[in-house]
């Protein structure tokens, strides 16, 4: 169509849309919420859903290369930088619901626990894209209606950062 390049999700189960329906939710919600952070446009058809191609810079390449240059203190504060862009959604009261149960199991939680609105666990350094100045979230199906402590979804951004784990880097 027109030259442009799409990204087509859909299932592999016959006739079973619903993980395919849940990600174009999962869009509608998010799409909702004012944040710094762009999300790609989603289109949904029948059997299935597609957005346009996005062409730009990975964060998490963009984030190899400040480190691969041995620029720690740029590094440490492009993560810090984007860090504060990434918890930008609105925030809520972290409490167990019998979903977050489901899932995740019980768990005891300090006091003045924080979550975001819908909490997107899959908010990695591989899925955002730079496009000029822009950011955007390019994955939306691990996304959840229902509060998910931000420490977790943060221990999960950082540990994605797997070129840190070199045992011989400065930064802390």
């Amino acid at each position: 169509k027109d030259g442009s390049l799409f990204v087509i999700k859909k299932s592999l189960n016959k006739g079973d849309n619903s993980h395919i329906d849940n990600i174009y939710k999962n869009y509608m919600n998010a799409k909702s919420i004012k944040s710094d952070i762009n999300l790609l446009e989603v289109f949904k058809c029948d059997e299935y859903i597609y957005s346009y191609f996005l062409d730009g810079i990975l964060l998490y390449d963009k984030l190899f290369d400040i480190y691969e240059k041995k620029d720690i203190n740029h590094l440490k504060f492009e993560i810090e930088n984007f860090i504060k862009k990434f918890f930008s959604y609105p925030e809520i009261q972290f409490r167990q619901t019998d979903e977050f149960k489901k899932i995740f199991g019980e768990f005891e939680f300090g006091e003045n626990i924080k979550s975001f609105v819908i909490s997107n666990i899959d908010m990695i350094p591989s899925n955002f894209i730079f496009r000029d100045e822009d950011v955007f979230l390019i994955d939306l199906e691990w996304m959840f209606n229902f509060p998910i402590p931000k420490k977790y979804i943060l221990f999960r951004f950082i540990l994605n950062l797997n070129f840190l784990n070199n045992k011989n880097h400065e930064l802390k």
